[in-house]
């Protein structure tokens, strides 16, 4: 990762910041799989190595301002525009593929007293943790089918707080949503005759979860080392 920025403090109430990075990922497993299926010696199984590469390389140019017009009031958005490009090569099967996206990425933040709101959104390379290139049937119980060539995960998050801190009691509500439009799935069926199992992973749709949490608490008395109060907390997540 590289990082260059250029902070601005010249303008009263409201600073800016600007910078450019350059990501770059790689990840390429290599496989050299040997079996010995009936004891009848060790094969080189070729046709069953998973083998392949990934790269990711993104250029992001932002921008973001502090605005603080009022005392107790602090405003921060801004927005950036990433590059990403993404390149498979998947070794055993001889195919190549290279994409290249560009994406706009707003966020806000926005403070007021005891309140906190915020909204963004960022990217991800694509999930490639069960990138299969090519069919694998050397389990005899069970055969794997290909899946590669996944595209990026645009995600968004929206959070809410207030927190209240007072000599007689405090109280707390935090609200987080996130959402991508991208998700992984995993499908598997079965043949009831023989018991075998046929899987294979994919990309699919949007996925969201939200939670809440509540707290609260109220200091009937307290001494010098001795305090009595009563308080609770509640939590509320869905995916």
């Amino acid at each position: 990762n590289t990082f260059l920025g250029y902070n601005n403090k010249s303008v009263e109430k409201l600073n800016f910041d600007f910078y450019i990075s350059f990501n770059t990922s790689e990840n390429g497993p290599q496989q050299n799989v040997l079996y010995d299926r009936d004891s009848t010696g060790t094969i080189h199984g070729e046709q069953f190595e998973n083998s392949y590469r990934f790269k990711s390389e993104e250029y992001v140019s932002g921008i973001k301002f502090f605005w603080k017009p009022l005392k107790k009031l602090t405003v921060n958005f801004g927005t950036a525009y990433a590059i990403k490009d993404n390149h498979f090569n998947l070794f055993k099967i001889n195919e190549r593929k290279s994409t290249s996206n560009g994406y706009w990425l707003p966020n806000i933040n926005i403070r007021f007293q005891d309140f906190d709101l915020s909204w963004s959104k960022d990217l991800e390379s694509p999930a490639t943790s069960r990138t299969q290139t090519v069919i694998d049937t050397l389990n005899p119980l069970m055969t794997r089918l290909p899946s590669f060539f996944y595209e990026n995960i645009l995600r968004q998050n929206a959070r809410f707080s207030f927190n209240k801190y007072a000599q007689k009691y405090q109280v707390g509500i935090h609200i987080n949503v996130n959402y991508k439009d991208k998700s992984e799935g995993y499908k598997s069926w079965r043949e009831v005759s023989n018991g075998h199992y046929t899987i294979q992973s994919f990309q699919a749709g949007s996925t969201s979860n939200q939670s809440l949490y509540l707290y609260g608490r109220y200091n009937f008395k307290s001494g010098n080392d001795w305090v009595f109060y009563i308080s609770q907390n509640s939590s509320l997540y869905t995916y």
